[in-house]
Formats: C-alpha cells, structure tokens, sequence
C-alpha cells in the first residue's frame, strides 16, 4: 500500500526567498509602528509639560477611540474606490504627522487636535494592513503573511515600550518624540517605494484595472 506524499508548506527561507519585498514592506512598517506604540505608552508622560493629567489622557483617548469607529465601519466602502496600497500609504503618512503634531503641540489644546488624526492613521491602517496582505500574497502564503504582520507589530511594540522608557528617564518626552518621528520618517521612506512597486500586483489580484 502506497501512501499518498501531502503537500508540505512553505518553510519560513522558501517564503523570504519569494517575498523580499513583502519583508521589507514589514521592516518599513515595523519602523512606523513604533511611532505609534512608544507615544501610547508613555503618553501620560508626554502630555504632563503641556498641561495635561490623568483626566486628560482619558479625554485624548476617548477622542482617538470615537473617531476610530467610523473610519473601521466604512472601510470596506472605501477599499472599493481606492487601492489598499494607497490607504497603507495614507494611514502611515498620518501616523508620522501625528508623531510630529505631538512633540510640536505647545499645550493640550493642541494635543486634542492632533489625536484625531487618529482616524487616518491607526484605524486606517488596521483593516488595510488585512487587505492588503490578502492581496498582494500568494494563497498559500496569505495566513503566514499576516502572521508575520502580527509579529512584526507585537516585536515593535515590545521594542518602543523599552526603548521609549530607555530614552524618556535619560532625555525626557521630547526627545523620544524626535526619535520616534525620525524612525517613523525612515519607515515611510522603506514602505512607499515597496508598496508602489506592488500596485500591479494588487491591482491583478483585486480583479480590476486602476488608471495611472
């Protein structure tokens, strides 16, 4: 009796061997990410020498969180008018200008107005970041590829919380401000190019044809 050879998955060296610009897309991203993850954790910290307290950081995270939901609600709408590649584009855009909005924000006032870019940042970037993985990856790669997006978050996450502390008890809020918009810079420098080149790639996959 003859068994019948199951087809084996992709180990992790055949898969970065067929996407490297997939990795780079997740280093970029990782970078910009972490523009994110450090300000929300220290974010008490950040808003003390502007004014802010504890009441405060309820009231910008009550803002973030309000002006999230309709961005999430009416994505897949937008998804249709408008290409995954340029909303990963767009949301991390905005989570660079709201890391500079934050270090230039001379009082709470103006860090309210700075969360609301939330809504073109953070919840942008979390639907389109599953849509797009979906459509640029191949279908036997796709639930590995958004594996290695959530590791590639939680590994950013885990670096800004230690780095952040590191560099805020030695050099205070602004400065981690500033190394943070300048990681967030870099990863919008990997990422734009590398999700430009794949617009053909999305387009073929998302079954239509996108002028220009």
């Amino acid at each position: 009796m003859v068994a019948l050879a199951r087809p084996q998955a992709a180990g992790a060296a055949d898969f970065i061997r067929r996407n490297k610009r997939f990795l780079a897309f997740l280093a970029g991203v990782s970078l910009v990410y972490l523009s994110n993850a450090a300000p929300q954790t220290y974010f008490l910290q950040i808003i003390t020498p502007k004014g802010g307290d504890s009441q405060s950081l309820g009231i910008t995270a009550a803002i973030g969180a309000a002006l999230e939901v309709p961005t999430m609600v009416g994505f897949a709408r937008l998804n249709r008018r408008v290409r995954c590649g340029t909303l990963i584009q767009v949301s991390l855009l905005f989570f660079t200008l709201k890391s500079i909005g934050l270090l230039l924000a001379p009082n709470m006032a103006g860090v309210y107005l700075v969360q609301c870019l939330n809504m073109f940042s953070f919840a942008m970037f979390i639907p389109a970041s599953v849509y797009y993985v979906a459509r640029i990856m191949d279908e036997a790669d796709r639930v590995k590829g958004q594996a290695y997006l959530g590791s590639a978050i939680a590994l950013s996450g885990i670096c800004a919380n230690f780095a952040g502390g590191r560099i805020l008890d030695a050099y205070g809020p602004g400065a981690m401000l500033r190394c943070v918009v300048a990681l967030s810079a870099i990863g919008n420098a990997i990422v734009i190019p590398v999700v430009r080149s794949m617009h053909g790639r999305e387009d073929r996959r998302a079954g239509r044809e996108v002028s220009g």
